[in-house]
């Protein structure tokens, strides 16, 4: 099976008032278990004109704001693009990985976090989709005896044995997601 793990970061908790920064999406295919650096791969920063968030939020995610900030200066592997580019560039490479199936999506709370954002680009539902199901790792690592509610990304990764922090930024968190997932499989 392939599915896509997906990471964004954003200025925000609400998909229609805040804004994506940081898009990562990394393809596992379970029949092969590439290295990270072999996996086919999506990354990009958001261009915004303006930035409308939260103050928590910017904060925690000061480092992608002054790497856009450099992007805007010299960006000379493209990954800075304009909100209306992102939902085009998204489909290309969706497209060239899973042809016109509609890919599984993976990823802490992607469901109910990163994909609403993402559908909230400009033109994305006719630019690009993801299947109805999707891999939580949360559901996978519930301790229903313990947990009084999912375990966040973070605890995921400590009871799949899976070293490291949670960065927070996009890309390590798709490939930590992936991580998790391959203790299953």
């Amino acid at each position: 099976m392939k599915y896509a793990s997906v990471d964004i970061e954003t200025t925000g908790l609400n998909p229609r008032k805040h804004q994506i920064l940081e898009v990562g999406i990394i393809v596992e295919d379970t029949k092969m278990k590439s290295a990270i650096h072999n996996c086919p791969a999506f990354h990009c920063y958001i261009d915004h004109e303006t930035i409308i968030g939260d103050a928590y939020a910017l904060q925690m995610n000061a480092a992608i704001l002054k790497k856009i900030c450099d992007l805007r200066i010299s960006d000379p592997c493209n990954m800075l693009l304009k909100p209306e580019a992102v939902p085009v560039a998204i489909g290309r490479f969706l497209f060239q990985t899973f042809g016109h199936v509609r890919p599984t999506a993976a990823g802490k709370n992607a469901a109910g976090f990163d994909l609403p954002f993402l559908y909230e680009l400009p033109m994305a539902s006719e630019r690009f989709g993801f299947a109805h199901r999707v891999l939580d790792p949360s559901s996978l690592f519930v301790n229903f005896s313990i947990d009084e509610k999912l375990p966040d990304a973070k605890e995921c990764k400590v009871r799949a044995g899976v070293p490291g922090e949670v960065l927070h930024n996009s890309l390590d968190d798709a490939w930590d997601i992936i991580q998790v997932l391959r203790t299953r499989y």
